[in-house]
């Protein structure tokens, strides 16, 4: 990622906010990458942050707007003008689309262990209250009916997403 993207390692530790020995440390394997950095990395970068948490870095890589497009300079270049001069917000669809699936999936994870533990009440109680929490600062705007299938509620919010998105762009793009 960081040669498609012409980045050096002191460049990528810059814009991500860690020392250049963390990135070396991980690209040697001899670090773990975590959600956090991986999240911040995507962000800044524009690569998609369930290729960068895959690990396998013998697979090309590919962009967080689309996962189907390889990763290019190019590409690299559109973010982090967008992130420097955003011509709606930095995160955008791709990005929260990105996002929201892999928050979907640290949820499974986490319930997993809670279940194991029989502790998935406690785990039921806590996520309720962490969302009532978020629907009072932002309430949802939607009153669709729930559906219980995740690939359909992804595909709808996706294509939500992408309106506003649309509305949010200027009639003028930026490159």
């Amino acid at each position: 990622m960081r040669s498609v993207a012409g980045l050096t390692q002191q460049r990528l530790a810059d814009l991500i906010g860690c020392s250049r020995m963390s990135i070396q440390q991980i690209e040697l394997g001899r670090l773990k990458l975590s959600d956090k950095m991986a999240e911040k990395i995507s962000f800044h970068t524009g690569i998609d942050m369930n290729w960068l948490l895959r690990g396998d870095y013998k697979a090309p890589p590919v962009c967080l707007r689309d996962s189907q497009l390889p990763y290019t300079r190019e590409m690299f270049k559109r973010t982090r003008a967008e992130i420097s001069r955003p011509r709606s917000h930095p995160l955008d669809a791709g990005f929260l689309e990105g996002f929201l699936t892999h928050t979907y999936y640290q949820l499974n994870a986490v319930a997993e262990t809670a279940y194991r533990a029989d502790k998935i009440i406690y785990f039921y109680y806590q996520t309720r209250e962490f969302l009532e929490e978020l629907e009072k600062q932002w309430p949802p705007s939607t009153q669709s009916p729930v559906s219980m299938d995740a690939a359909q509620t992804q595909k709808e919010f996706r294509a939500r997403f992408e309106k506003i998105r649309r509305k949010k762009r200027p009639s003028k793009p930026l490159f």
